[in-house]
């Protein structure tokens, strides 16, 4: 007979093993590409502060938080007083 688990530490660590073990550890150093494709570096990205001041000031006041969980309207009333926008 099984034994019952009632914390919820023990019922995570039991989840956690369960998911660990359905899944398979890739080597992250050799990402292998589909045949006949070949991965191609990115180029450097530059991002002025126009740019930001762009997007920020395009920000859609209305919408749901992002991932950083700053509403819109903040980002879109105080870009200039950002600190980081001034420098």
């Amino acid at each position: 007979m099984g034994r019952l688990f009632n914390e919820p530490k023990d019922k995570a660590d039991i989840l956690n093993r369960q998911y660990e073990s359905v899944f398979t550890q890739e080597n992250q150093e050799h990402v292998s590409c589909p045949p006949g494709t070949t991965l191609s570096s990115m180029s450097e990205i530059c991002v002025t502060k126009e740019d930001v001041e762009k997007l920020l000031r395009k920000t859609n006041s209305v919408k749901a938080l992002g991932p950083e969980c700053i509403s819109g309207r903040i980002l879109k009333e105080c870009y200039v007083q950002l600190n980081w926008l001034q420098s």
